[in-house]
């Protein structure tokens, strides 16, 4: 390891490996710390993505492709339910995959180390150094040596604790209503419809969430849940997934399990500072509604090292430089992610008979032929009062459709 880098990077999840592979490509020479001795563990992740989108950073290797899937189909509360077709879901008629992350997660860092970024792990950053305000490098543990490790950029990607954040001073802080507490189980059971994911919604089964099933092959799915922190009733989401497991799969093997918490705040007001760029779940780039960051994370890690690349170029790691980064994000996804935190908003005001009622008009609806802002605009216009309640979200997916 050597005392002085381009861009150091600190966690190897998806943001982390994709921005230093694309600064590595770009000439730097990067830095990519990883805390965990190995990358790609624990598993914190559904673990579902979309194949066309992933297409635009990778190639798909079977080595980490564990299904493909066209359809989803969304459970309300009472007996009701409608599917999501691949183009309502923005996919293109390409399936969506199901991951194996420990996998795929090494196979990013390995594109990362081809690009020639020097890559290393069970090696914690502990501190940043600093001067005049300005983030000049990391300190970091590598197999219990503390060393001192310049740069001119430091991009955190190390997830929704981001330590890296709260060092440099940005405010990461999340309330109740923004984050979603998760837990997921790795289940075997022979009667796991392989074919397609299935949604659950409902403020009995998972208040302020959902439960998903997302099939992995072999007679195995991940099955699990998301709740908000301030709509959980006093249970955990283990509690709530247990209850669920118990009755849709009463003989259900128990083959792995995973905690987490993920963001749901609409992503932060300020990713950058003198020398440093925030990205993927510390960033808080993850969907309000889905909780999906797998996407957003690597659009956001590509953002961030073509940006450090170019201030490397400039000589400028300024705040104001690092900005044009934020400035891209907020432009495209963040836009994204911004109307779904509304829809999500909205969402937490409905009873079950609202899920109900509005899953029976989706049902009614051709919603194979529509993409998802058509679809959901469909619904809102069956619906006057459900419109006038959300109308908001109404008028800026008409916005975003002229």
């Amino acid at each position: 390891m050597k005392t002085e880098y381009d861009v150091i990077v600190v966690g190897a999840g998806p943001a982390g490996s994709i921005a230093a592979k694309t600064a590595a490509e770009k000439g730097c020479s990067v830095l990519l710390i990883e805390k965990r001795q190995e990358i790609g563990v624990p598993i914190r992740c559904a673990e579902g993505t979309s194949k066309t989108e992933l297409m635009k950073f990778i190639d798909i290797d079977p080595s980490f492709t564990c299904n493909e899937l066209h359809k989803a189909e969304v459970h309300a509360p009472g007996s009701t339910s409608f599917s999501i077709t691949t183009k309502m879901s923005g996919i293109d008629g390409e399936a969506g995959i199901i991951l194996d992350r420990k996998i795929f997660d090494r196979h990013l860092a390995n594109l990362a180390a081809a690009a020639g970024a020097n890559v290393y792990t069970k090696t914690p950053a502990t501190n940043l150094i600093m001067r005049d305000g300005k983030v000049e490098g990391v300190v970091l543990n590598h197999l219990g040596e503390e060393r001192k490790t310049r740069s001119k950029i430091v991009i955190g990607a190390d997830g929704v604790e981001s330590k890296i954040a709260r060092m440099a001073g940005i405010d990461t802080a999340l309330n109740l209503k923004e984050i979603e507490s998760g837990a997921q189980f790795l289940v075997y059971d022979e009667t796991i419809d392989q074919t397609k994911c299935d949604i659950f919604i409902g403020n009995e089964i998972a208040p302020g969430g959902y439960i998903w099933i997302f099939p992995k092959g072999n007679h195995t799915a991940n099955i699990g849940i998301g709740i908000l922190g301030n709509k959980n009733n006093g249970k955990n989401a283990i509690q709530y997934l247990e209850k669920f497991i118990a009755g849709k799969f009463p003989n259900a093997q128990i083959l792995g399990t995973a905690f987490g918490g993920v963001p749901a705040s609409g992503g932060l007001k300020r990713m950058t500072a003198d020398g440093l760029m925030l990205a993927g779940d510390a960033a808080r780039q993850t969907d309000p509604i889905t909780g999906a960051g797998i996407r957003y994370a690597m659009y956001a890690g590509k953002m961030a090292g073509r940006t450090a690349a170019e201030a490397i170029a400039a000589g400028d790691y300024s705040n104001h430089f690092l900005q044009k980064y934020q400035n891209e994000w907020d432009k495209t996804l963040g836009k994204t992610i911004r109307r779904n935190y509304k829809i999500k908003e909205a969402y937490n005001t409905w009873a079950d008979e609202d899920m109900n009622r509005i899953a029976q008009m989706a049902a009614g609806l051709p919603l194979e032929d529509f993409e998802l802002k058509e679809a959901i605009i469909a619904v809102l216009k069956s619906d006057k009062k459900l419109m006038w309640k959300m109308k908001s979200v109404y008028y800026d997916l008409l916005k975003a459709m002229i």
